[in-house]
C-alpha cells in the first residue's frame, strides 16, 4: 500500500528502502484502480510492477450473472474475482521466476498463498505483520453465536494458511 491509498503503508517502506540495494519486481493484487503518480513513484523503487485486479474491474458477463445470484451472490462473484487474480499472479509469478534471475522472495499476503504454495525454487522470506488467526480469535470472544461460528471458519482457514506459510520457509519477519 502507498501512503496515497488506504490501508497499512509498510511495504512500501520495505519497497523504498530495499531499493536502493536491491532490483525489485513488484507483484501486487488490486482492489482499485492505481492512481498514476503512484504508480509513477512506485516505478522509481522496482525495475517491474505487474498488478492484477481482485475485484471485477474487467469482469465478465458470466460472474456479472453470478452477482445477481439472491444472498450470497455478491460474495461469491468477489470470491470468483479474487480467485481469479490470484490464479493470474501465481501464473504470471511462475513464468517470470522461469525467464528472469532472483535471489529471493519476500512475501506478504495469507490471502494469495497459493501463489508460492507449491514453488520452493528459491528462498522464501515470509512477512507475517501480524497473526491474523489471533484477531480473529479476539473478534470471536465479543460477538453472537451465529457470527462467532462464521468467525471460527475463518480462522480455521486462516490458521491453516499461517501454518503452512510457516513451514515453507524458516525466514520470517514479523
Amino acid at each position: 500500500q502507498h501512503p496515497k491509498l488506504r490501508g497499512p503503508t509498510r511495504h512500501y517502506y520495505f519497497i523504498r528502502e530495499l531499493s536502493r540495494r536491491h532490483q525489485i519486481t513488484l507483484m501486487s493484487l488490486t482492489k482499485s484502480p492505481i492512481l498514476p503518480e503512484v504508480m509513477q513513484e512506485m516505478s522509481s523503487y522496482a525495475e517491474q510492477i505487474h498488478t492484477f485486479n481482485a475485484n471485477g474491474i474487467s469482469s465478465s458477463s458470466m460472474l456479472d450473472a453470478v452477482g445477481l445470484l439472491p444472498g450470497l451472490g455478491g460474495r461469491l462473484k468477489a470470491l470468483l474475482q479474487h480467485r481469479k487474480g490470484v490464479s493470474q499472479m501465481r501464473n504470471e509469478f511462475y513464468r517470470l521466476t522461469r525467464e528472469n534471475s532472483y535471489d529471493l522472495v519476500l512475501f506478504h499476503g495469507k490471502p494469495i498463498f497459493r501463489v508460492i504454495e507449491e514453488w520452493d525454487a528459491l528462498p522464501i522470506v515470509a512477512d507475517f505483520c501480524d497473526a491474523t488467526s489471533m484477531r480473529y480469535v479476539a473478534r470471536m470472544r465479543e460477538t453472537g453465536l451465529f457470527e462467532r461460528m462464521a468467525l471460527l471458519l475463518r480462522y480455521l482457514q486462516v490458521r491453516h494458511v499461517e501454518k503452512k506459510l510457516l513451514k515453507k520457509t524458516p525466514h520470517l519477519a514479523f
